[in-house]
């Protein structure tokens, strides 16, 4: 027996929003409307509900948590995720930071536990979310403003007491007013105050997210965080910098065992003996063709057990080495590309033995120094290694290691060897010095 049952948020009419919501659940459940999910649990859908129109444009977003037997009879009681997400919504609102409060919060029961929880929002009308307007190309000018407006806006949240511990762009929208507005509060907490510590980690994850921002830009959102005090900002900035460490290090441990481990991203991989992590999206006989034909590819050797392999659609990092630093160097990789492109996006990982290669897509990028002039890569070498720095230690690189731009060859784009990045949570100290120091080493410059 299934049961659906609705809590409306205050001010919302039941005559008026019953048979709307009644509509949101039949264009979900009539497979109407796409979902824009892919997790195995969350659902996303956008909805037309204010008129019966059925092409009529989406004008509300139905959220959609699906749950496990087990999590099902918890949450009964304990309450369903789309219930707190709306009472969250209405006292941040009440707190005085803008944010689209949820129409209402439907829970269904089956078999006395719950089944799955609904939430309908309201579209923004014209509202892009951060991380859309930020890759969108705005201006120099434009992007430092947004940078130190959205900067005073986190620091506003944090002094009304909320703990937004998804800290993520998309997760801020602004309307065509120019307004700032805060949403998904799945993950949020609300008290009177926000230690220095959860501030640090909130602001380092926002900072992982937008790894490809400029240190001017970041500069400028710290200085509407912390105030116009150059003090203030700086030491701020110290503080991130050091958090940054200890958030790589627990990423590239979770990431071993998301790229090892059967999952939503990741599949058991096996070709002629070779076994590993594919992609799921990857097919099984797109990657045999890749590894056959990538074995029969001349190995540029690179130093210290490593060489480097590639056709006209993919290269690889070959490594002699155990299982477990395999799937280190699978997991640093993972971790390079989510950093703002710091290196490649692996696509697998197989291994024979002790010989093993981490697949990638495209032909192997022109390396360091390559044609370029030593001297005109210089400032952007030292920029990347600065950046890769931040992330823990790199020992034994070569200059073999790094990808240059192939629109702008005295632009360093990336690591290829993630296995020489140790995320560990330990970077060493004068960080920025021994950056150009090592990037001179690269260089083959004198001091």
């Amino acid at each position: 027996m299934t049961n659906l049952r609705w809590k409306l948020a205050p001010g919302v009419d039941p005559s008026t929003w019953s048979p709307r919501l009644e509509r949101a659940i039949a264009l979900v459940e009539g497979g109407l409307v796409p979902n824009e999910k892919t997790g195995r649990r969350k659902e996303l859908y956008r909805v037309h509900v204010e008129t019966a129109d059925p092409n009529g444009a989406p004008d509300h977003l139905l959220k959609v948590n699906l749950y496990s037997w087990r999590d099902g009879w918890r949450r009964r009681f304990a309450g369903s995720k789309a219930g707190r997400e709306l009472d969250r919504a209405q006292r941040v609102a009440a707190l005085g930071i803008p944010t689209p409060i949820p129409r209402a919060a439907g829970e269904r029961i089956e078999r006395g536990r719950l089944r799955a929880c609904y939430l309908l929002v309201p579209l923004v009308d014209g509202a892009r979310d951060l991380r859309q307007i930020w890759t969108a190309g705005l201006g120099r000018a434009e992007r430092g403003a947004l940078a130190g407006r959205f900067g005073a806006f986190v620091r506003a949240i944090h002094e009304a007491g909320i703990d937004q511990d998804d800290l993520a762009p998309n997760n801020f929208l602004i309307d065509r007013g120019g307004t700032l507005l805060m949403i998904d509060f799945e993950r949020a907490h609300l008290g009177r105050t926000v230690s220095r510590h959860a501030r640090h980690r909130s602001l380092a994850k926002l900072d992982r997210e937008l790894a490809g921002a400029g240190l001017g830009d970041r500069a400028r959102f710290l200085r509407g965080y912390a105030g116009d005090s150059r003090g203030q900002w700086q030491e701020l900035w110290r503080d991130l910098e050091r958090e940054a460490g200890a958030l790589a290090a627990r990423d590239a441990r979770r990431l071993v065992r998301v790229t090892s481990r059967p999952g939503r991203r990741f599949r058991r991989a096996h070709h002629q003996g070779w076994k590993g992590s594919r992609r799921a999206e990857l097919e099984p006989a797109v990657l045999g063709a890749a590894l056959d034909a990538l074995l029969q590819a001349t190995p540029k050797n690179a130093g210290a057990g490593l060489s480097y392999r590639g056709t006209a659609e993919w290269w690889a990092l070959e490594q002699q080495t155990g299982r477990r630093e395999a799937r280190r160097t699978l997991a640093a990789a993972e971790l390079l590309s989510r950093r703002g492109g710091l290196g490649p996006r692996p696509l697998a990982q197989l291994s024979l033995g002790r010989r093993t290669l981490t697949l990638f897509a495209g032909e192997l990028p022109a390396r360091a120094p390559g044609s370029a002039s030593a001297r005109a890569l210089l400032p952007s070498l030292s920029v990347l290694l600065d950046r890769l720095l931040t992330l823990g230690r790199l020992e034994g690189l070569e200059p073999a290691d790094i990808a240059l731009d192939a629109s702008c060859p005295t632009t360093a784009a990336g690591l290829l060897a993630a296995c020489r990045l140790h995320a560990d949570g330990r970077p060493g100290p004068s960080r920025h010095t021994h950056a150009r120091a090592e990037a001179r080493r690269l260089l083959g410059l004198a001091d």
